[in-house]
């Protein structure tokens, strides 16, 4: 028998939400945003644990993230104490382990129990290095601990202790001068806040003196003799005994832009230091309404862009020229953001070139706790900038401090990240779990629903998972708002597997419809078929 014809029934082609999490507007209202190829990307009112381009594909199939995986067996300390700090060094030598042409040797340095750590892409363990410095240990043994590279050596700050680390001979030394004096205000307070620019070693900081800034020599960060016997444009510099004055503000952040423009980032404004401070350099201010929080809460992709967590919550995007304000990324997500703590929420950010997406590490600072983390997944000429939520599932595994390692090998190209339980990990592309633990990825496809705010009903679904896919359980939520059936119970459930399903039947009648997707194991959808009809006139008055 033939099926009776409704005129009131269509089929949707429903995808993977590839625009990804947005908040800014009515439940019933979800945006879409247009893609390369004149396309347009739908979005979703959440999704956790997911992405666009999805288990470590470059191909644009959403679905579940790829994991995390240790990058050592061992903790860095040997104990359950967090890592403190996180870097990458790169030297050149003429005996390397790891085979490179050029002599590079790529070394991770972390900082736990206030002592410094090192290890090399494929080693089991960490290795300590020989603190030579006469104080035990040679950093705070709690607290956040910022590094910058300079000379192929590293250089630490805690606001207690100036050391830097010899990769020649794996030894912790006092920073001692040939020349001048380290920052240090009326109370002993040191700096707090470091980077490495134009060849100097720039320090910030001081707790009664938040508006200076210092910088070594060029080349040389043992010298801060600000008063030579010999002037010259290479000698070191202090804001407050320069032409340049102090910053308006409090300095919270350091961003290096290439030897042209350095940028600090104030309690409420930017501020652009361009050319040298000691040839003739200058003070912009780029924006007097947008700062960042403390610490290092910025990243720079590839092309050199600034991605930087503002005083405001929101997150924010500017070039490396500091010659425009900054713009604004987060608004699909500042419904979120605003009800951070910023006082206590520690922030870091970490950028991954072979997905053109940017980490924004949410961390509580007093002790592990439930948290969301944020990816974003940047525009490219195939997908419009997508937000995601990220949650481990063992609050030990949030991160205090990251970096991005540039090694020798594929596998060595990956973000790096430091965590409660001191353990360092990597985003790997082939991992299923973090670390052992099931990612529980999710995803809400819909609202489904009429333009007139008609009663519809939805007949049947019917999805396509990518070949290969692990099962994933939908569930269909329904209620006479948008918000009502985000909010709801399920309706019904079921379990798609690989591959082409049958076309299931639901039956379900509401003014608006979504579709749920869990799993624990990593999987891809290509494309939902749902067939609804609309009730009409007279059950939407009702």
């Amino acid at each position: 028998m033939n099926r009776t014809y409704d005129p009131a029934e269509e089929f949707q082609d429903r995808s993977f939400p590839k625009a990804g999490v947005d908040q800014s507007d009515a439940y019933w209202r979800q945006p879409a945003r247009p893609a390369g190829g004149g396309s347009y990307f739908s979005s979703t009112r959440y999704a956790a644990n997911v992405r666009a381009a999805s288990g470590g594909q470059v191909r644009l199939v959403g679905g579940s993230r790829c994991g995390l995986a240790r990058f050592v067996t061992n903790r860095v300390s040997g104990e359950r104490f967090i890592v403190q700090e996180l870097a990458s060094l790169y030297t050149a030598s003429d005996t390397v382990p790891q085979y490179s042409a050029s002599g590079r040797l790529i070394q991770v340095v972390a900082v736990s129990q206030g002592e410094v750590y090192l290890a090399e892409p494929g080693d089991t363990i960490w290795v300590i290095a020989d603190n030579i410095t006469g104080e035990t240990p040679p950093l705070n043994v709690t607290g956040v601990v910022f590094s910058a590279q300079n000379n192929q050596k590293l250089w630490f700050v805690d606001g207690t202790n100036y050391v830097w680390y010899n990769p020649v001979n794996g030894t912790v030394n006092l920073w001692t001068l040939t020349a001048g004096t380290l920052p240090e205000d009326e109370d002993g307070n040191k700096a707090r806040l470091i980077c490495t620019w134009r060849g100097r070693t720039v320090l910030s900081g001081l707790l009664l003196d938040p508006q200076n800034i210092f910088f070594s020599a060029v080349s040389d960060p043992n010298d801060f003799d600000y008063s030579p016997a010999e002037e010259s444009q290479t000698q070191a510099v202090a804001l407050n005994l320069s032409d340049l004055g102090l910053i308006g503000e409090p300095v919270m952040s350091l961003c290096p832009c290439g030897d042209d423009v350095l940028l600090v980032f104030c309690s409420s404004s930017v501020f652009a230091l361009r050319g040298d401070p000691a040839a003739g350099g200058q003070v912009d201010r780029v924006s007097d309404s947008i700062g960042s929080v403390w610490g290092v809460p910025w990243a720079k992709d590839a092309a050199g862009w600034v991605y930087f967590f503002s005083n405001r919550t929101g997150i924010y995007k500017m070039a490396p020229t500091g010659t425009s304000p900054p713009v604004k990324i987060s608004s699909a997500i500042d419904q979120y953001l605003q009800d951070l703590d910023t006082g206590t929420t520690h922030v870091r950010m970490a950028w991954d070139d072979r997905f053109e997406t940017l980490h924004v590490f949410l961390t509580d600072l007093r002790e592990p706790t439930a948290t969301r983390h944020l990816a974003y997944e940047a525009p490219n000429e195939r997908r419009p900038g997508a937000w995601w939520f990220d949650a481990f599932k063992n609050e030990d595994f949030d991160p205090l401090c990251c970096c991005t390692l540039d090694g020798n090998e594929p596998e060595n190209r990956v973000v790096l990240i430091g965590s409660w339980d001191g353990y360092v990990r990597f985003f790997d592309r082939t991992a299923t779990t973090d670390d052992r633990f099931d990612i529980e990825s999710e995803v809400w496809i819909g609202p489904m629903l009429t333009q007139n705010m008609d009663e519809i009903l939805l007949k049947n679904l019917q999805a396509v998972l990518a070949e290969g896919s692990g099962d994933v359980t939908y569930s269909v939520h329904v209620g006479r708002s948008a918000q009502e059936a985000f909010e709801s119970e399920p309706f019904l459930d079921g379990t798609w597997q690989a591959g082409r399903g049958l076309s299931e039947a639901i039956q379900a009648a509401g003014h608006a419809i979504y579709v749920k997707l869990t799993a624990t194991n990593p999987w891809q959808l290509e494309q939902i078929r749902a067939r609804v009809s609309t009730t009409g006139m007279v059950r939407r008055q009702g």
